[in-house]
């Protein structure tokens, strides 16, 4: 009577820690308040995150791409003995080339990786038709927390940008910033803006990652916003960021609609006692045609928190 007991106690034990288990499995999967049309949201976007991984924007430039452990190299040598080497670079960052040596390559562009074993390569083989390709490209570990769908260290190649490690751990939850993302690489921490990178196009604002990154989503910040409306495509209201102008808001908002009346664009704009309203009134019918084409516009000026245009 007393094992049965005990086996029964053990039983009940184990099923309930199964069921508990189970939900908590449940909520890793679907976010645990997310509904079932989200979760599939995000099942979509782990499928595209996996299909574009690794694919590159274009051709790689030599002068900006860093080299690193895993990168694989071919090189060609034509001479009275002609032989094509592979070599990987090592976890320390050197490249071992059977025959030519060790090349120490940690912190090199692939630009000036190609000319260091070249060169190497030439003194060993006596041969000016020397050739060498980057033929595979480096995977790394990239950790990813904050505002996003799960915390999590995914593997990552250096022609993937924040956003598609981000896309590798389920994207953004309801309450994620866009604009004050940051990249933390060593001592550095690198400020990442997806609103401008998709609006704008611009892809400085969203860089390639290396080994070793950690990209941190923070809460949106509703207490600090610019917005615009009117007669234009898009009406936004976005975090503000330092160094936000007039110009960079339109942009984001894909500029002026056919109908829009650019001789009186009005921007409101809390005046330091928080209750009243200054309304400053500008013309920007020059705007039109070269926005997008000059880097100075008259009577562009830089936004401030709260400012509404």
């Amino acid at each position: 009577m007393k094992y049965k007991k005990i086996f029964s106690f053990l039983f009940i034990l184990f099923f309930n820690l199964t069921l508990l288990n189970a939900q908590f499995d449940e909520e890793v999967v679907t976010g645990g308040t997310e509904s079932a049309q989200d979760t599939s949201k995000v099942k979509q976007l782990l499928e595209n995150s996996s299909m574009t991984g690794g694919l590159l924007d274009g051709a790689i430039d030599p002068k900006e791409y860093i080299v690193g452990p895993g990168d694989e190299f071919i090189i060609n040598i034509v001479s009275s003995r002609s032989e094509q080497v592979k070599a990987t670079i090592s976890p320390d960052g050197r490249l071992l080339i059977r025959n030519v040596g060790v090349i120490d390559l940690k912190g090199k562009t692939l630009e000036e990786s190609y000319e260091l074993i070249e060169t190497k390569a030439r003194n060993v083989y006596n041969s000016k038709e020397i050739s060498v390709i980057l033929s595979n490209i480096r995977k790394f570990k990239v950790t990813v927390s904050g505002q996003t769908f799960t915390q999590a260290t995914v593997a990552a190649t250096s022609t993937e940008r924040v956003n598609e490690v981000i896309n590798k751990v389920g994207g953004f939850d309801r309450k994620s910033s866009l604009r004050n993302i940051r990249l933390i690489r060593k001592d550095s921490i690198i400020k990442v803006d997806l609103i401008k990178f998709f609006n704008i196009g611009d892809k400085s604002v969203n860089p390639y990652v290396t080994g070793g990154d950690q990209i941190i989503v923070p809460p949106f910040n509703n207490k600090s916003t610019i917005e615009i409306n009117g007669e234009v495509p898009k009406k936004i209201e976005v975090e503000y960021i330092e160094g936000d102008s007039l110009s960079t808001l339109i942009k984001m908002s894909q500029g002026f609609l056919s109908s829009s009346d650019l001789s009186s664009v009005e921007i409101s704009r809390l005046e330091n006692d928080g209750v009243s309203v200054d309304k400053i009134y500008l013309d920007l019918t020059n705007w039109r045609e070269s926005l997008y084409n000059s880097s100075s516009l008259p009577n562009d000026m830089d936004l401030q928190p709260g400012d509404r245009v």
